[in-house]
């Protein structure tokens, strides 16, 4: 649930009960209502003061740009042999998958959230770190990831299409 529908769904049962306190008839159903809004109160600061956990990839940003201020090409490739190892890793568990998503459908279907994260995680890439690239690796760069993803969406359709016809 993100965070803006969560307070959102807080803030308009904290006005319902509000109004409920007000209207109540008698003193227990007061003491009630202004339990259950103190526990909403407590629901949105909880909601507020919640720290979005990072994910590995942003951690990995974060760290790459402290090592741009000092040393650009040391943060380029930092930034190459993480892509690397996680590529290699990713690899390893999609060719697993690969081999029984014709016949298993919740390998097919946990295949496909792979790559989704991937055209997810290219799309981050092509947002967040290649405009940061010297201008003279950019262009190469912005090329790779544009294949890449085009070859991700091609993988996933076909993919799409075992899984209809796993279920039919």
């Amino acid at each position: 649930m993100s965070r803006t529908f969560r307070l959102t769904s807080l803030a308009v049962v904290g006005l319902a009960v509000v109004m409920m306190f007000f209207e109540a008839p008698d003193s227990q159903d007061r003491i009630l209502t202004a339990i259950f809004l103190a526990w909403v109160g407590l629901e949105i600061v909880r909601t507020l003061r919640a720290a979005t956990p990072l994910d590995e990839v942003t951690q990995m940003f974060r760290k790459a740009e402290q090592i741009r201020r000092t040393d650009p090409a040391a943060a380029q490739r930092f930034v190459d042999e993480y892509f690397q190892e996680a590529e290699r890793r990713d690899a390893q568990e999609q060719d697993a998958l690969r081999v029984r998503a014709s016949t298993e459908i919740g390998a097919a279907t946990r295949l496909a959230g792979l790559l989704r994260n991937d055209l997810e995680s290219l799309r981050d890439i092509r947002r967040r770190f290649l405009p940061k690239l010297e201008p003279s690796n950019r262009a190469a760069a912005e090329a790779r990831n544009e294949r890449r993803q085009q070859e991700v969406q091609a993988a996933l359709g076909e993919l799409e299409e075992m899984i209809r016809s796993l279920k039919a």
